[in-house]
């Protein structure tokens, strides 16, 4: 009996210990590589307006970083009561394993989520899902997103990363290129020209 006892202290203790190891090297990475929008003024609403007054209306990366070391201290705590003696199991395990992801991942998720509510559509978000979020609304009202003109579509105010009408959207040109190059392939495949 003793053997088994303490071979999931064992277990346990070298788990938490690589989930405290993980949050550590994390840490200093948090949130450090946003994109740095001017978004001007910020008018918190919506479910999550709560978190973008707390984080003052902008990006804060100390935020997000105190998130990362509250996960860390819970799952320290959790080392030192299996030191104590505690004997957690496989699924105590795994909640606080996924308590510590939850740490990590949800308050930047949320923390975007809110600030771009709580502005205009192209601030805080990448410029991919800004794209299929545009293409998605053009094939909902029954139009091709391929060969769209996308100038004034708000895309167009990504790029400058303050919200002003940038002369030029990437690609639209080439979207169109793109687009027609691609039916004539299709015609020709379909048509055994090829």
């Amino acid at each position: 009996m003793q053997r088994a006892t303490t071979r999931s202290a064992q277990d346990a203790t070298i788990a938490l210990a690589a989930v405290a190891a993980l949050l550590a090297a994390d840490l200093p990475s948090v949130g450090a590589d946003g994109w740095r929008f001017a978004a001007g003024h910020v008018d918190p609403q919506g479910p999550l307006a709560w978190l973008v007054e707390l984080a003052r209306g902008r990006w804060d990366v100390n935020l997000l970083r105190t998130t990362v070391v509250a996960t860390l201290a819970l799952v320290v705590l959790a080392g030192l009561l299996v030191l104590r003696g505690w004997r957690p199991g496989r699924k105590t395990l795994v909640v606080v394993t996924m308590a510590a992801v939850a740490g990590v991942l949800l308050p930047p998720v949320l923390l975007q989520m809110g600030l771009r509510q709580s502005t205009a559509p192209w601030f805080y978000t990448n410029d991919s899902t800004y794209q299929i979020e545009l293409a998605g609304t053009v094939a909902r009202h029954g139009g091709s997103p391929y060969g769209h003109d996308y100038r004034y579509s708000g895309m167009e105010r990504f790029y400058t990363m303050d919200g002003h009408r940038s002369p030029r959207t990437p690609c639209t040109r080439c979207w169109r290129l793109a687009s027609a190059y691609w039916s004539l392939v299709c015609f020709a495949v379909t048509e055994n020209i090829w």
